[in-house]
């Protein structure tokens, strides 16, 4: 069983502060850095995936703990189970992070966080 205590923007509208000079209005710059908080009421699981859609380099962070890098770019969401992410986790206040650096086209960045028991079937 899966469930998603961070949805993405996907999802529904989602509150991201952000900045592009390291840590104004538009994003025109080749860097981001973005953060959003969130709660979490449990830590009781065994699985836990980001789900993703950047363009394009992307480091998250949890907590202010690295919790993956991606390079390149995507064309659309996807999900993949980073293994610090739960280890990064606390009950109670989280803070995920991200950098974002394009290099050229088009950009985006967002993130979740999907959290289960057991693997997911394609």
């Amino acid at each position: 069983m899966w469930r998603t205590p961070v949805p993405t923007s996907q999802e529904s509208a989602q509150i991201w502060r952000w900045t592009t000079s390291e840590p104004s209005a538009d994003w025109r710059t080749s860097d981001i850095w973005i953060r959003r908080t969130f709660r979490a009421d449990t830590t009781d699981f065994a699985l836990a995936a980001l789900k993703l859609h950047h363009d394009e380099d992307a480091e998250v962070y949890l907590n202010g703990q690295q919790v993956a890098v991606f390079r390149g770019f995507v064309t659309d969401y996807f999900a993949t189970l980073a293994e610090g992410l739960a280890r990064a986790m606390v009950v109670g206040h989280n803070l995920l992070a991200i950098h974002c650096h394009n290099t050229v086209g088009g950009q985006f960045i967002d993130a979740g966080i999907e959290v289960g028991t057991e693997i997911k079937e394609p």
